[in-house]
């Protein structure tokens, strides 16, 4: 077809066909963007939430610790809410909504409570035949050195837990050179 040969209706309806199919393509492409980032807000929320949790376990078992320290005895109520079951459940929020350095801190702040938890049992048995037979004395000394000395790396492993958080929770403007800095809609 001659471009010399068109009729301004023909003209008019190319222009306008042209113009319907830009504006389709981009409110597909802004749709496609605002769900993206959309969904990067929902996951943001959902990280941020689990986050919480995982501090607010944190320092439950970070009670328990210390009043099991302090009176030698679990407390009651600090330890009962934290069941397995319930931790195994924010292991696998963490999971899904954590970073890969939260979800192996969270991880290894875990195993250090349960290395805590099971010195503590050690201690208690032995503490218990102290009462009775005096050459136990000795043993359960020792393994309340090993308790504190596993509190202390529990502490230490929540504290690390706790900064990785805070660390991804940060918000941080990256700035983009060269035509990124055209990409707004990555805000």
């Amino acid at each position: 077809m001659d471009l010399s040969t068109l009729t301004p209706v023909q003209a008019t309806l190319i222009a306008t066909s042209i113009t319907a199919t830009a504006s389709a393509i981009a409110v597909v492409i802004t749709h496609r963007l605002t769900l993206s980032r959309d969904r990067r807000h929902r996951l943001w929320d959902r990280r941020m939430d689990t986050y919480a949790e995982v501090l607010k376990a944190a320092g439950d078992l970070s009670s328990v610790r210390s009043h099991a320290l302090s009176k030698q005895k679990l407390p009651g109520d600090g330890y009962d809410k934290f069941e397995s079951s319930l931790q195994d459940l924010l292991s696998a929020k963490v999971a899904m909504f954590g970073s890969p350095a939260v979800t192996e801190l969270n991880s290894k702040a875990l195993v250090a409570f349960a290395a805590w938890f099971a010195a503590w049992g050690r201690w208690r048995s032995s503490h218990v035949l102290a009462q009775t037979i005096p050459e136990e004395v000795e043993d359960a000394r020792r393994y309340w050195e090993k308790v504190e000395e596993l509190s202390n790396a529990a502490d230490e492993a929540d504290k690390a837990l706790a900064a990785a958080i805070k660390a991804e929770a940060k918000f941080k403007k990256t700035e983009r050179t060269g035509l990124a800095r055209l990409a707004f809609w990555r805000d």
